[in-house]
């Protein structure tokens, strides 16, 4: 009796590890396995292109308000959720934009438009490429790169943050790791094929300032996410703005637009709750 339920609890375990590798991008990455939009509509926008093994992924520029001739600006750096798509953000870059910063919204290899399938190690490699395609231009300063992320975005940019810090970091709604997030799915570490540690890189790699969006009614990141990662930052390059209502699906580019642009361009304040 004992081997025959031995032998089941085997199975059971064979079958659920089996059914969490193969399924987890499906989950993580679900924007990859849906119908994508259209290419943004606004005629400002330009689509950069880079080229990787299964094809080509995109990125959509969007150039500062009132840059004069011969003048560079700083950009910042567009990570978007991941049941979102790039199209749906470049009319939302307002607040960046009018403070005179250039504005790099990403697309995820495996979303939209772009070939391949989406993976931690596609969308750093993608992003580099596309950074450095922005970053040769003559209208920009390369010294002033500000990465905002939201949600999975938060864990893109930490993982381009690992291999290209910016001068400025801002995460939106962003999980601690999938690796945190993934023990209410009874998923083991080892199980997790992109982890996107966001707090390792808080902790090590990154030591610039760094701005933390969250709301306490978050239904899909918990807060205790955003408690993690901001308990790894020293409080000295740290600025943090929490809710006590918002959805998930509320954007801080609707309400704290001029606190976005704001940091992004001269750096942190104290904390404030709403």
């Amino acid at each position: 009796m004992l081997g025959t339920l031995g032998l089941w609890a085997l199975v059971a375990v064979v079958l659920h590890h089996a059914a969490l590798w193969g399924l987890q991008r499906r989950l993580l990455f679900p924007g990859a396995f849906m119908d994508p939009p259209g290419e943004p509509t606004r005629p400002d926008v330009e689509r950069l292109a880079v080229d990787h093994g299964a094809g080509q992924s995109f990125g959509y520029f969007l150039p500062a308000q009132g840059l004069k001739p011969g003048a560079r600006a700083g950009v910042v750096v567009y990570g978007h959720g991941n049941a979102a798509f790039a199209a749906d953000w470049m009319f939302d870059a307002q607040p960046y934009t009018a403070a005179g910063l250039h504005f790099l919204c990403l697309e995820y290899r495996g979303y939209g438009a772009c070939d391949g399938s989406p993976s931690e190690a596609g969308f750093v490699e993608d992003s580099i490429g596309l950074l450095d395609q922005v970053l040769a231009r003559a209208d920009v300063d390369a010294a002033n790169v500000v990465y905002h992320g939201r949600s999975l975005g938060g864990g893109v940019m930490a993982a381009l943050t690992n291999a290209r810090p910016p001068s400025k970091l801002i995460l939106e709604s962003t999980f601690s790791s999938v690796h945190s997030l993934s023990s209410q799915f009874l998923a083991p570490r080892y199980l997790v094929r992109d982890p996107l540690d966001v707090r390792s890189m808080l902790a090590g790699s990154f030591a610039g300032p760094v701005l933390l969006l969250h709301s306490r009614a978050d239904e899909v990141i918990p807060f205790r996410e955003f408690e993690i990662n901001r308990a790894a930052i020293d409080p000295g390059r740290l600025e943090s703005v929490t809710h006590d209502s918002w959805g998930h699906n509320d954007s801080w580019f609707y309400t704290e637009g001029e606190r976005l642009a704001r940091f992004a361009v001269s750096g942190p304040v104290a904390d404030r709750d709403r």
